[in-house]
């Protein structure tokens, strides 16, 4: 359970999960490298503090095995490989992204809802692509979807102002890294045990 503070200044305590979304130190065909370096602290203190406050972790696994996906490695052929204080541990579950769009034949909505899970908090991956579909799927599935602005990327201009923007308008809410863990740890040392 997770303490979520809603635009509306509401709180509630709800099921919630993390999920992180094509997290990857190097890809061969991203032209976007650099910019994704820049989130990888980011994700690395969210998943911790998800850890400390005992809230699960879904990790999408961007190896696409796909034949028709030309120039990507096959069967984790070393380009999608996850950094190494982002890794999967006991525990977590791992969907295997198979197309584009992670959430797409698999099990995420399936692995969501045994869980109860109602908010779903979304980090790593490019503002535009798999990252808007997997907060595309969440909004369509009817959960509630919490995009964390600053473990995205890019992390500043047009794409990522129209794509945050587009997000929260349409999709879901949108918030910082600090907020979510703020909330989280808030959570997690109520007098209630929640």
């Amino acid at each position: 359970m997770v303490l979520l503070e809603h635009q509306q200044g509401v709180s509630s305590t709800v099921p919630t999960t993390l999920v992180i979304v094509d997290a990857v130190v190097s890809d061969p065909v991203d032209a976007h490298a650099n910019e994704r370096a820049l989130i990888i602290p980011g994700l690395t203190r969210l998943v911790r503090a998800a850890r400390d406050a005992s809230i699960p972790i879904i990790w999408i696994d961007n190896t696409y095995d796909s034949p028709w996906l030309v120039d990507r490695p096959s069967d984790g052929g070393g380009g999608h490989q996850l950094g190494a204080d982002l890794q999967p541990k006991p525990g977590d579950f791992v969907i295997r992204k198979r197309f584009s769009a992670a959430m797409e034949h698999s099990p995420f909505d399936l692995a969501l809802r045994c869980r109860g899970v109602r908010n779903v908090v979304l980090a790593g991956g490019p503002v535009l692509g798999g990252f808007e579909a997997a907060v595309k799927a969440c909004y369509v599935w009817g959960y509630i979807a919490i995009a964390v602005k600053d473990c995205v990327y890019p992390t500043s201009g047009p794409f990522y102002e129209e794509g945050l923007a587009y997000l929260q308008k349409r999709l879901g809410e949108v918030s910082t890294s600090d907020a979510v863990m703020r909330a989280w740890s808030s959570a997690s040392n109520s007098p209630a045990g929640v």
